[in-house]
């Protein structure tokens, strides 16, 4: 069962807390050691996440670089919508300024 944290302050530790929460429990009570373990390698600095048999279960960096990568997508998704919308409304503006030319005459 997962224990209530302090609000994580970046998106890698709040991942490192989602993966605790949906693979690690306390103990495996078979053979009393944790089930999980976060390794950083000594040589690249890469975590991992471990087995009780050493056995890499997750490759952290790799998917926080997925992730990273991700967000820098939609992020740059949504700058190129927000200036669309600007091309949008100086267009809207335009045929509004034509509209009240065509009404009015001036």
């Amino acid at each position: 069962m997962s224990t209530p944290r302090k609000k994580s302050k970046t998106l890698f530790e709040e991942s490192l807390f989602a993966i605790r929460d949906k693979y690690i429990s306390d103990t495996d009570t078979k053979i009393n050691t944790p089930l999980l373990k976060l390794r950083q390698s000594n040589t690249d600095k890469t975590l991992k996440l471990i087995d009780y048999e050493n056995t890499v279960v997750q490759d952290l960096d790799k998917n926080f670089t997925s992730l990273k990568a991700s967000y820098t997508y939609v992020h740059d998704i949504k700058v190129e919508l927000e200036a669309l919308l600007k091309k949008v409304e100086r267009i809207e503006a335009v045929v509004e300024e034509i509209d009240h030319f065509t009404i009015t005459g001036k």
